[in-house]
């Protein structure tokens, strides 16, 4: 059977829940502005708001990771010492100052914004892993996702989950196969992984006495690669190799939608407060914006290149995208496609429309 991704079996319809508009009011993109966030020297891999929105945290090639204040896109903090580029980070839930930072240098570290001059710890693990994830509830923090790692006979990948009290590492999954982005349920103990299989994977990551697999979503015809969910609306995303993504409804582990508007592989999904819209960005330039009940577009945002990162503000309509200088230029955008920035170009822009809550 399927397994219940929340506390105390099934989800309880709440208030806020009935209450989300179907119909959600047209968003004035007529007004919507875009800003850059001008600092890393080397382009950006991972983006993320703290619980409030204040902050935006970016992790880059140039080896930092920075804090920006979201409303006037400066960058307020750098957080600096990690001895090769950052790939991912995630603020701790519900933290205003607390996040994890994974370097290519094969160390998590986290760090409290209050004093940025060093990492409050550092946790070595054992692969150059490329995916971060940390429970609702605050208590793991879940990387994986290496590339071919070849210790193992059989093991293609690990996902690795750390203590956040201890800061050790608590268990190692092992796969015989590609994983790739994962998020966790709302109850904390099942992880949502996305596989080279096409499929989303339910494991029961913190209950050792049991096989991890608890279920399989046939979510795609190819490889998936990312993934994003939103607790509160019960919505997860995914993003294929397919060009697809993919709309679930968590209750009943369920596709209720797809969006098909890519022709190329998939690499990010990111869903806006309320899973209202959803933004998705494949390896084509651009960044494809959708009403997530129908899956119809609302809002196209022109960029020359393909994206390394999207994410939504979590109670207003601002997104943070990361552009991936490496992509080919958009075709018939040649004339205004800047080569390569040089240090101090922008790497991530926000994308908002202001005074629209969602």
């Amino acid at each position: 059977g399927m397994p219940t991704l929340v506390e105390g079996g099934t989800w309880e319809l709440s208030t806020d829940a009935v209450m989300y508009p179907k119909e959600p009011c047209p968003v004035p993109f007529a007004s919507a502005q875009t800003v850059e966030a001008v600092g890393h020297g080397r382009q950006c891999n991972s983006l993320a708001f703290n619980t409030s929105g204040a902050t935006l945290a970016s992790g880059s090639d140039d080896k930092s990771a920075r804090l920006w204040s979201t409303e006037t896109a400066q960058c307020v903090t750098r957080l600096e010492g990690h001895g090769d580029g950052v790939v991912q980070l995630c603020w701790e839930p519900a933290s205003e100052s607390v996040l994890a930072t994974l370097s290519a240098d094969k160390c998590l570290r986290f760090w409290d914004s209050r004093q940025p001059q060093k990492p409050t710890s550092i946790v070595k693990v054992s692969h150059e892993y490329i995916n971060i994830a940390w429970t609702p509830d605050a208590r793991i923090v879940a990387v994986g996702s290496s590339v071919g790692a070849k210790d193992d006979s059989g093991v293609k990948d690990s996902v690795s989950l750390i203590d956040f009290g201890t800061k050790k590492i608590s268990r190692k999954l092992k796969f015989s196969y590609e994983v790739n982005e994962f998020c966790w349920a709302p109850n904390s103990h099942h992880l949502l992984l996305t596989t080279e299989h096409g499929t989303v994977e339910v494991l029961r990551a913190m209950d050792e006495s049991k096989s991890a697999e608890a279920y399989t979503m046939h979510a795609h015809t190819d490889d998936c690669y990312c993934v994003d969910i939103n607790n509160d609306a019960r919505r997860l995303v995914v993003g294929s190799k397919d060009s697809i993504v993919s709309i679930w409804d968590l209750d009943y582990l369920a596709s209720i939608r797809t969006v098909a508007r890519h022709v190329t592989p998939v690499r990010c999904v990111a869903l806006s407060a309320k899973a209202t819209y959803l933004a998705s960005s494949a390896y084509d330039p651009g960044i494809d914006l959708a009403d997530t009940e129908s899956g119809d577009l609302v809002h196209k945002i022109d960029e020359t290149h393909a994206m390394n990162a999207l994410a939504f503000h979590p109670t207003t309509f601002c997104l943070a995208y990361a552009i991936d200088t490496k992509t080919p230029a958009a075709q018939g955008l040649a004339g205004r496609a800047s080569p390569t920035p040089a240090s101090g170009d922008a790497f991530i822009k926000l994308f908002s429309v202001p005074g629209y809550a969602l």
